[in-house]
């Protein structure tokens, strides 16, 4: 079987020999890269001018030498997928070969992680994260360039939105089989309760399954129609998992449980939260068995009710809708066991109209005044008919910053939010509102005033490995009391000549590379921060260089001349990437001319991290060095597991990270079992946690499931702003 390194050989070798190939844009760069990365591996002469002082290096195989598609991967079910090699593509610029190619890896990767979720106990399916990413671009690239199949963006987030949802999948296959035995295991030690609960999970379990196993068929359907996949194999293996999970669970749900029946009637057709309806019902078995003498739970639209039946099963409850909307006609009404109850679940739905209720909110601020970083509180209050509301939404803003939590069982809501960079100096307004619109409960607004204060801040400049064309600078912004201001503007000027515009990190780190072609003996180089706005104030820095004499050394220019020698060291450092970058500048490989150029599309990344870094560092408070270093390690924890997700615009796949990042830590201080499904883990939160953490974990968590499950992906801003929810998490945990 042919190496994934020869097959993506292969791929770029295919490019590299396609004279009719025409690269626009983005796809231009890549392709110069791997064009160059051809150049350098095949066999061919050295490199016009280059002594290496040494015996040259033996050939690279050539083309000819790549293996062939007989060596053609199975997956574990024997069924062979078949590749075509790219070198034996016929006709000049033949992408459809290498589409083929990319085609056969991409379905045998989704195809072998489905076949995993049959026969394996444990799915990991590592190629999804390590190999999958780049075979999706490489295609969404091809797509560009042939101009057949589409638009290459949607193209890409159909193949994230797919290993999203494979990943989904796979969870919910581990967890349910992990449940399994769990449940196995309780019931060989005579453990009743806990087999009953873990059975009661299992249950829960298989929906998951049965949901995401239909949603990846939804999506490799997706996926065929717009390329020239074939997932079928896949599609039907879900199909027999989904089905063996469902009659599993249904055998140990009929082996466990007690069916119920429940009956309910109102006593009006129309309610409203200040006109509530009285509900009747009854409880009992499938053998019309009176369910006695018992405290219920009762789910009643959005609401979680408790009540108790008496000797025939009877109950009563009252009813104000909230969350119902206007459009309304019929509530569903569900008894819900305990977790090592004897009895199943049931449900039912009763016919009742909405009408609205007018709501107020109060709202107040901890502090007068606030300056940047600093924690600012805003509690408040909900109510409508002369009465506390419930669980509604609330959502309150300061300047850029917002946050969205819900009410308390008696109506309030306490919301901590950074002062932003961004909010200038003076008298600034929060405002809280209930997030509703069309509902039981009107929308209504709130606001209360917050005097801002100015910050100073101190900037500091170093340079490194100075030389008569370049040097590496770097550089930190901090406020007076040394907390690192992330996502700022740094300007870097040479001899008074502004050359370089940088951006803070997490940090407040900014580090790059200039050009001294132009400097004669000692240049002074500053780095300035002056925010158009806001309230920091500027600060700058400058160091003083000395520059070696004579003519610019470490490359040469008679093989960097040569045009074989600049696509060549060109297209490596593009192959190579950021590190390659790094490499050439600490070995002075280029002209600094190109360094700029390279290390710029650096830049960009560095900027696209601190865009992304904003949200984590601006709640670093002040007060304690020991809790500001902790954040900045959560900070950097969260940044290596959210970033490269955002940054490709898998916003999606960034706040599934950034939810599990936080469950794990949730769970460990908690002292759950890892094994909750994730509303089962926020009830346990809401039982053991602060209200605060309870509410900002909620709103993770009905995040997460709209980025796992809902057919439109998570807007990227809301993803970033996910990412200091997660922060305020952690922060508090010590309220446990």
């Amino acid at each position: 079987m042919a190496s994934e390194r020869e097959c993506a050989r292969c791929f770029t070798i295919r490019f590299a020999y396609s004279p009719t190939v025409t690269l626009k844009g983005g796809a231009a760069s890549v392709a110069i890269g791997l064009i160059a990365f051809c150049l350098v591996v095949a066999p061919v002469g050295g490199v016009a001018g280059v002594s290496t002082g040494g015996p040259a290096p033996a050939p690279a195989p050539s083309v000819s030498q790549v293996a062939t598609p007989t060596d053609a991967p199975t997956t574990s079910n024997n069924s062979t997928i078949q590749h075509a090699n790219p070198d034996s593509a016929s006709g000049s610029g033949d992408l459809s070969t290498i589409r083929e190619w990319l085609s056969g890896r991409i379905s045998e990767t989704l195809i072998d992680c489905t076949e995993q979720t049959r026969v394996a106990e444990r799915v990991a399916c590592s190629r999804l994260d390590e190999s999958y990413p780049d075979w999706a671009s490489k295609y969404a690239t091809v797509v560009q360039e042939s101009g057949e199949r589409g638009d290459s963006e949607e193209t890409l987030a159909e193949f994230n939105k797919t290993r999203t949802q494979q990943r989904s999948y796979i969870e919910a296959v581990n967890d349910f089989r992990e449940t399994k035995s769990k449940y196995e295991r309780a019931r060989e030690s005579g453990n009743t309760s806990k087999a009953r609960s873990l059975a009661r999970e299992l249950v829960a379990d298989a929906v998951a399954v049965n949901r995401t196993g239909g949603q990846l068929q939804g999506q490799y359907q997706q996926l065929t129609d717009r390329t020239s996949l074939d997932l079928d194999e896949g599609s039907q293996t879900i199909e027999v998992v989904v089905e063996n999970t469902t009659e599993t669970s249904e055998q140990i749900r009929e082996l466990e449980f007690v069916e119920t029946t429940l009956q309910i009637s109102a006593n009006r057709t129309t309610a409203s939260f200040g006109s509530p309806t009285r509900l009747d019902g009854r409880l009992a078995t499938n053998e019309s068995k009176a369910v006695a003498n018992r405290a219920i739970n009762v789910l009643v639209g959005e609401q979680l009710l408790r009540t108790q039946t008496d000797a025939e099963g009877r109950f009563d409850l009252v009813y104000r809708p909230t969350l119902l909307s206007l459009d309304s006609d019929r509530v569903r009404v569900m008894y819900r066991p305990a977790r090592t109850s004897l009895y199943g679940r049931s449900e039912t739905t009763v016919g009742l109209s909405v009408r609205q209720t007018n709501a107020s909110v109060t709202v107040s601020r901890s502090d007068e005044t606030a300056r940047y970083g600093e924690i600012v509180r805003f509690t408040g209050r909900v109510s409508a008919a002369g009465r506390d509301v419930a669980n509604v939404p609330v959502r309150v803003s300061l300047g850029e910053r917002s946050r969205t939590v819900t009410t308390t069982a008696n109506g309030t809501f306490s919301v901590p939010l950074p002062v932003p960079a961004s909010l200038a100096v003076g008298t600034q307004t929060a405002n809280a509102a209930v997030a509703l619109t069309d509902r039981a409960i009107s929308s209504a607004q709130n606001r209360t005033a917050v005097q801002i204060r100015s910050t100073e801040t101190n900037l500091s400049l170093s340079a490194t490995n100075v030389t008569n064309s370049a040097a590496q600078i770097s550089g930190q912004l901090t406020t007076d009391s040394g907390q690192p201001v992330s996502s700022q503007q740094i300007q870097i000027r040479v001899g008074g000549t502004t050359v370089k515009t940088l951006s803070t990190d997490a940090r407040g780190m900014v580090q790059s590379t200039i050009g001294l072609e132009e400097a004669n003996g000692s240049v002074t180089v500053t780095a300035a921060y002056d925010p158009n706005g806001g309230n920091l104030e500027p600060s700058t820095d400058a160091v003083e260089l000395t520059v070696p004499s004579g003519e610019h050394t470490g490359t040469g220019t008679s093989w960097w001349n040569a045009p074989t020698g600049f696509i060549a060291i060109v297209g490596l450092l593009a192959v190579l990437g950021t590190s390659g970058i790094v490499a050439a500048e600490a070995l002075e490989l280029l002209p600094t001319r190109i360094l700029d150029l390279l290390s710029r599309k650096r830049d960009q990344k560095q900027s696209v991290s601190s865009e992304i870094a904003a949200a984590e560092t601006e709640e670093i408070t002040t007060t304690a060095t020991a809790d500001a270093t902790e954040s900045a390690a959560v900070d950097a924890e969260l940044a290596a597991v959210v970033e490269p997700q955002l940054a490709r615009g898998a916003t999606d796949e960034a706040v599934i990270a950034t939810y599990e990042t936080i469950r794990t830590k949730m769970t460990d201080s908690l002292g759950v079992e890892k094994s909750l499904t994730h509303w089962e883990l926020l009830e346990h939160v809401r039982a053991e946690a602060s209200e605060d953490v309870s509410a900002i974990f909620t709103e993770l968590t009905s995040a997460y499931e709209q980025a796992a499950y809902a057919p439109e992906p998570v807007q990227r801003d809301r993803a970033l702003e996910l990412l200091e929810v997660a922060q305020q998490v952690v922060d508090q945990t010590d309220q446990f």
